[in-house]
C-alpha cells in the first residue's frame, strides 16, 4: 500500500462494526468479529494478517484492594467474594469475544449460577463501569484496560483460563 493513507480505529468489535462507512483494508479485531465482518461484506476478502494479541485482564477501581487472582482457584476466590462483576455483554451481537469466554470461565470453574446476580454487563465499557463504581471487578481485554483513568489493573486472566486474541 504505498503512498496510501492509513485510518486507526481502537474499539471493541461490536462498536467497530457499527462504524464502519466503507470496507476498510486492512483490519485488526476479534476472530469472531472479523468472521462476522467478513460475512456482513463490512471488510475486503483476504485482509486479514495477524499483528498484536491482546490477552484478558482483571481491573478494580483505583485505590481499591487487589484481589489474588494467581491461580484459577485464587480467581474463582476472588470473583465469589466480589459484590459485582462486569464484562462485555455475551450476547453482543455474537461479536463480545471477551464476554464469550468470561461465560466459558466461570462455567469451568464451576461458578456460573453464583455470577448472575453479581454480573452488570458491560458495552465494551467495562473498565468505565469500574471507574464508576458501578462494579468491583471489570474483566475485559487489557488494551481496553491500559488507557483508562479510576481504575487499576490487578493482572491478566491465571494460565489457562487466559485467551488472547490476535
Amino acid at each position: 500500500m504505498e503512498g496510501g493513507q492509513v485510518a486507526v480505529m481502537s474499539d471493541g468489535i461490536t462498536n467497530f462494526r457499527q462504524q464502519l462507512p466503507f470496507p476498510p483494508s486492512p483490519r485488526a479485531g476479534a476472530k469472531e468479529g472479523i468472521k462476522r465482518l467478513d460475512k456482513d461484506s463490512k471488510i475486503a476478502a483476504g485482509n486479514v494478517m495477524p499483528f498484536a494479541r491482546s490477552g484478558l485482564g482483571v481491573a478494580v477501581r483505583k485505590g481499591a484492594p487487589k484481589p489474588d487472582i494467581s491461580s484459577p482457584e485464587a480467581l474463582k476466590r476472588a470473583l465469589l467474594a466480589a459484590k459485582s462483576i462486569t464484562y462485555n455483554d455475551p450476547a453482543g451481537g455474537g461479536l463480545s469475544s471477551s464476554g464469550i469466554h468470561i461465560t466459558k470461565v466461570f462455567e469451568r470453574l464451576g461458578i456460573a449460577k453464583e455470577m448472575k446476580p453479581k454480573t452488570v454487563f458491560a458495552n465494551n465499557d467495562a473498565g468505565a463501569l469500574v471507574a464508576a463504581g458501578k462494579a468491583e471487578i471489570g474483566v475485559t481485554q487489557k488494551s481496553s484496560l491500559m488507557p483508562l483513568a479510576g481504575i487499576d489493573a490487578v493482572g491478566p486472566l491465571p494460565g489457562d483460563l487466559q485467551a488472547n486474541t490476535l
